[in-house]
Parts: structure tokens; sequence; C-alpha cells
């Protein structure tokens, strides 16, 4: 794997934990094993933490109808 899907992997298993919550694929220990990958795995977590409420609002008023 070169180190662009490298990095887009750990961003997409940061995602997942955001997401999802934490298991053994999104957070095993080979994403963490150089700080680049931390980082990118941290962004996605982070940004799937941000767009969880706006989710959760969307589907609150799905609900509703």
């Amino acid at each position: 794997m070169d180190k662009q899907a490298e990095l887009e992997h750990a961003y997409q298993m940061g995602y997942d934990c955001g997401k999802n919550g934490p298991n053994t694929t999104n957070c095993h220990f080979v994403i963490f094993s150089r700080s680049e990958k931390t980082r990118a795995w941290e962004r996605g977590k982070r940004d799937a933490e941000k767009a969880r409420p706006a989710q959760l609002k969307q589907h609150r008023a799905q609900e509703a109808r």
C-alpha cells in the first residue's frame, strides 16, 4: 500500500470509529505505527464527530414524519 493509500485508510478507520464507536478494526495498532497515520486517524474521527449532530438531527426529522 502506498503512503497516500495508508493515510486514506487511517482517515477512514478514524471516521468509522467516530461514527460507530471503537472496535478491533478501526483502532488496530498498525494504524498508529506512524505519526502521520495517527494524525489522519484523529482527523477522520473528528470529522465523524462533527457530522454526527447533523446526522442525528436529520434522522429525528425523518422519524417525526
